[in-house]
């Protein structure tokens, strides 16, 4: 190796691994106490649906197979249909007052998922461990 060239990051690391966390325990975790107040049959099979996803794409991005950012990309599509359904619910069965509030937390949800699409989209860790981006 030169003394000025550097390496490039690859496999599991940095943000990546934090991502896998985040799917494999974070999400499941949070889903059992989101899933204790959801009343409706097919909003927690959807809502399950998508940690189960989640949960088979973070296994497979710790296992660097590049079929994970084919599943990633799924589950971050899916998201962005079940989060737009859960706000036009959330909207019309609050008050006004309360909408501004919903809104407000659903930006941040849909920002957090944007950084990880273009993390997913333009990382070079997630190039060359994968093959390819999202």
């Amino acid at each position: 190796m030169q003394s000025g060239s550097q390496e490039q990051p690859c496999g599991v690391g940095g943000w990546l691994a934090f991502r896998i966390v985040q799917l494999t325990v974070l999400n499941p975790l949070w889903a059992i106490f989101f899933h204790s107040g959801l009343r409706h049959p097919v909003l927690l099979f959807a809502s399950s649906l998508l940690v189960l996803i989640g949960f088979i794409s973070g296994i497979l991005l710790a296992l660097e197979m590049p079929i994970a950012i084919r599943l990633v990309a799924m589950h971050l599509s899916a998201w962005v249909l079940y989060a737009l359904f859960i706000i036009g619910r959330d909207i019309h069965a609050r008050s006004t007052q309360h909408v501004g509030i919903v809104l407000t937390l659903w930006l941040l949800e849909f920002a957090m998922y944007f950084a990880w699409f273009l993390y997913f989209r333009r990382s070079v860790r997630v190039r060359n461990t994968f093959g390819r981006n999202l």
